[in-house]
């Protein structure tokens, strides 16, 4: 009768008593005044018994033929996929009832002073059968009565018809949940079917009526065919009936452990153990869908539903999942499934056509989900901006913890309390991350170690401290700190103290607890020291480091932000995706005027550049060669000579002084190319001659703008 209240139509709950089995409205009153249950621990395990609120988490299984024992039977009833949900409630009914038995046999053990009333412990006892005794058995067992040989036969016989019905059993119920699913009850005859089961247990047929046997009942398919089964539409529905991993296949289990250590690697860290812990869990979820209702697990050919794998994101989205959360979900199912096709384990009956075709379904899935992502990946930057500290919040916030860390310090010091542990934690990383704007892990991570080695400068009036483990160390490195003797003298100041405060003698991290771990509620204990300084909002590590990210986009140059990227450990292509904000109302305002300003004044058109002539050398003139050697020998400049004036050379039989006067930068280029015979040397293989060359040019054309400077 575990957890079997009615509620009559008036609202009034009707509680069945566990000793006689009436109903009754006050089921205490009636079990201390009717049965003499004078004991309070004893009516409160009736009570329970009756009300179904146990604690039966941990146990053992309650299925015949899997005896598990296990820390979550909850969960693990659950995964008897070959059960009705009828039979699995049943299942946790006589788990939570063996619970209370237990513990009503155990407050008769220790002989209470108010002594126990009900029986029900002992009738369950009597009810068992008894072992017998190993020599007991060998004395049966030795009997030449012929009575006895007949009972020991006829006990076999029995317990081999026991094991044959227990699977006939199994395969009843694997075809009755194939029907069930192909015939499914529709909501009104459910409706009906459960308003006769409360009339029927309200009170008994009276004459001249019909009993529920003689009232003519339609068959499932009759009531399928005129009623389509509905399937669940609302998320709470969907949450409600979220998909459960098959704990009882072994083949899943040791292919999960398998990928599991894959993941892991060799030498993990803890982030990573975390890491794969989630990864793990969401394939176990991606795993329990695709197997509900299926059997033969272990040959992993429920994985061949290409149609589950399509609803498997709206699934999803029915649980009020988020998009980015769902995205891991399919990704991680996608590398499991690309595991499970380059390493099958024997029991795997899934063709390469099945795995290239699921394969193809989850890639799809992936694909079409990346749009929705952006839109919450933009929806949740827009949200952000509610949240955006201002700069003399920020500042406040330097100032008033400055100001209470030392005295924290002072007390923690007189009291030794959690309590003022806990706000040192709050207040120093408030002040560090308005400073520097880290993430939550940079913190978190922060060893003792690393706070004792950090590096002074020569001054020894600033201290550098190195955060080797954080999110993005693999592409920025450690993450840093630049703290004054006064910040880095709280740090040592705390540290002195930390072999009286619970869990620092063993130590490892700057923020510890009585734990070896990391200190996992620094974000809480910041947003209280935040409150207590009197600040606006809760906010939290991202919304700080969101709102310097913004704070350098609009104040600082390209060049200074790029700096700030760096000591973030983000460069400005994340910092704008993630961090830093859009245009406020006045910013695109300012941008809205340049838009503005584009239809103000006369049409004009864009100014064309004239291309310049060359000058054409004349016919037999050496000009052309030796323009030819020019580009060859700057080759390796990335300069380009200014244009020059064809020179001319005097022909063999006639002399300098018979030509006109040119002007004096002719006569300057002149003794320039006679200064530099290599300019018009034939060898132009040679490597040395070409940069040779390539120097004396540079030589020439600085010689030209000096004297064309000189000129003007």
């Amino acid at each position: 009768m575990c957890g079997a209240a009615l509620q009559l139509f008036d609202g009034t709950m009707v509680q069945f008593c566990p000793i006689c089995g009436r109903s009754y409205a006050q089921l205490s009153q009636h079990l201390r005044v009717y049965h003499k249950v004078v004991n309070v621990k004893e009516r409160k395990l009736l009570l329970a018994l009756e009300s179904g609120r146990v604690k039966y988490r941990e146990g053992k299984c309650s299925v015949p033929g899997c005896d598990k024992v296990t820390t979550r039977l909850d969960r693990h009833i659950q995964t008897h996929s070959e059960l009705s949900k009828r039979a699995r409630k049943d299942a946790i009914k006589r788990c939570k009832k063996d619970v209370i038995l237990k513990q009503l046999s155990e407050l008769r053990a220790s002989d209470p002073a108010v002594p126990m009333a009900s029986r029900l412990d002992l009738v369950e006892l009597e009810d068992e059968p008894v072992p017998l005794d190993p020599e007991e058995e060998e004395e049966e067992a030795q009997c030449p009565k012929q009575l006895c040989r007949r009972a020991r036969e006829e006990v076999a016989n029995l317990n081999q018809q026991v094991d044959t019905l227990t699977t006939a059993l199994r395969d009843v119920t694997r075809r009755y949940r194939s029907l069930k699913r192909k015939f499914r009850p529709s909501s009104s005859a459910q409706l009906t079917s459960v308003t006769k089961k409360l009339l029927s247990a309200l009170d008994e047929p009276q004459e001249g009526q019909d009993t529920p046997q003689d009232t003519p009942q339609q068959t499932p398919q009759e009531t399928t065919l005129r009623y389509p089964s509905p399937e669940p539409s609302t998320s709470q529905e969907a949450s409600e009936h979220l998909p459960q991993y098959p704990e009882h296949v072994a083949a899943l289990n040791e292919l999960l452990e398998e990928y599991k250590r894959h993941q892991e690697g060799s030498d993990p860290s803890a982030k990573l153990l975390n890491n794969v812990a989630s990864k793990i869990y969401r394939i176990k979820n991606f795993i329990g869908y695709m197997a509900d209702g299926k059997t033969n697990l272990s040959s992993f050919l429920f994985l061949e539903d290409t149609q589950r794998v399509r609803s498997w994101v709206n699934f999803l989205r029915r649980a009020k999942i988020t998009e980015t959360t769902i995205q891991h979900y399919v990704k991680n199912a996608a590398q499991f499934v690309d595991y499970l096709s380059q390493t099958p384990p024997q029991t795997s009956r899934l063709s390469k056509k099945a795995m290239v075709s699921i394969q193809r379904e989850i890639r799809t899935a992936i694909k079409s989900m990346r749009r929705k992502v952006v839109v919450h990946q933009v929806a949740v930057k827009t949200a952000k901006e509610g949240r955006l500290i201002p700069k003399a919040e920020l500042l406040k916030c330097r100032s008033k913890a400055r100001a209470a860390i030392p005295e924290i310090l002072a007390r923690l010091r007189e009291t030794i309390s959690s309590k003022d542990q806990w706000s040192f934690y709050g207040h120093m990383t408030a002040y560090l991350a308005s400073i520097f704007g880290h993430r939550g892990g940079v913190y978190q991570n922060m060893t003792i170690e690393e706070v004792e080695g950090a590096r002074k400068s020569s001054t020894g009036d600033s201290y550098l401290i190195n955060i080797a483990t954080h999110k993005t160390n693999q592409q920025f490195g450690a993450a840093q700190m630049s703290l004054t003797g006064e910040e880095y003298g709280w740090m040592t100041d705390f540290l002195s103290m930390r072999s009286l405060l619970t869990g620092g003698e063993e130590a490892k991290y700057f923020f510890f607890t009585s734990k070896p771990n990391f200190c996992r509620n620094l974000n809480a204990y910041f947003q209280e020291a935040w409150s207590s300084m009197g600040l606006t909002g809760t906010p939290t590590f991202t919304d700080i480091r969101t709102s310097i990210s913004t704070h350098a986009k609009n104040t600082h140059t390209a060049d200074d932000r790029h700096k700030v990227a760096q000591f973030m450990c983000h460069d400005t292509v994340t910092a704008d995706r993630f961090y830093a904000l859009n245009l406020d109302v006045s910013q695109a305002t300012d941008h809205r005027r340049l838009f503005d300003m584009l239809l103000q004044g006369p049409e004009s058109s864009p100014v064309k550049k004239t291309p310049t002539k060359k000058r054409k050398a004349s016919k037999g003139s050496p000009v052309k060669s030796k323009s030819k050697k020019r580009k060859v020998d700057t080759k390796d400049s990335n300069e380009e000579a200014p244009d020059e004036e064809p020179t001319e050379y005097p022909q063999p039989g006639t002399s300098a002084e018979s030509k006109p006067r040119t002007s004096s930068s002719k006569l300057s280029r002149r003794a320039v190319i006679q200064l530099s015979p290599l300019n018009l040397s034939p060898f132009r293989g040679s490597p040395k001659l070409q940069k040779a060359a390539s120097l004396v040019s540079k030589a020439k054309r600085t010689l030209l703008k000096t004297t064309k400077s000189h000129q003007q």
